[in-house]
């Protein structure tokens, strides 16, 4: 799966397109390499989407709140504090089996935060495709050339192309 596509799923799910148990099957089904790739794919969405833990807001807390994962869990303990670049390397490091209950806390984290972000920042004209009718195939079908030409662009600049043709 492209990054694109994972980042499709994984706003999809933010924003309550697809269900936490949809998205968490597709998730359980990947190989432990592709599962680091995508929670440290997630945890940069929920950065650039204003995750916040300061003294007024708390996402994480209100993430954890809303989770079935145990208390002493790891994934728990892994998503302790700020997000910082060594809770980034916790989650890297964390073991196989707390990548689900961190998937579950981590689309919730997004969640929250991203909607924030709508409600504040993109009210009326935002742009952003991962903001728009995500069931809409127009903007999907767009989206998806607009990556395919972006890619193009930077496998001519690197001198990588498709000689099967």
């Amino acid at each position: 799966m492209s990054q694109l596509e994972t980042q499709l799923a994984l706003n999809r799910a933010a924003q309550s397109y697809d269900s936490l148990e949809e998205v968490t099957e597709w998730f359980a089904s990947l190989d432990e390499d592709h599962r680091r790739e995508t929670l440290v794919l997630l945890w940069e969405m929920a950065k650039q989407a204003g995750w916040r833990v300061d003294r007024r807001v708390n996402d994480t807390a209100a993430a954890l709140a809303e989770s079935p994962v145990p208390a002493s869990g790891a994934a728990r303990r892994v998503l302790s504090g700020r997000p910082t670049d060594s809770m980034l390397t916790r989650l890297v490091r964390s073991p196989g089996s707390a990548h689900l209950d961190l998937f579950s806390i981590m689309i919730t984290i997004l969640s929250i935060a991203d909607e924030r972000r709508r409600a504040t920042k993109c009210l009326g004209s935002c742009t952003h495709w991962w903001h728009q009718d995500l069931n809409d195939p127009d903007l999907l079908n767009r989206v998806r050339a607009e990556a395919r030409i972006q890619q193009d662009s930077i496998d001519r600049v690197y001198g990588r192309h498709d000689t099967s043709a």
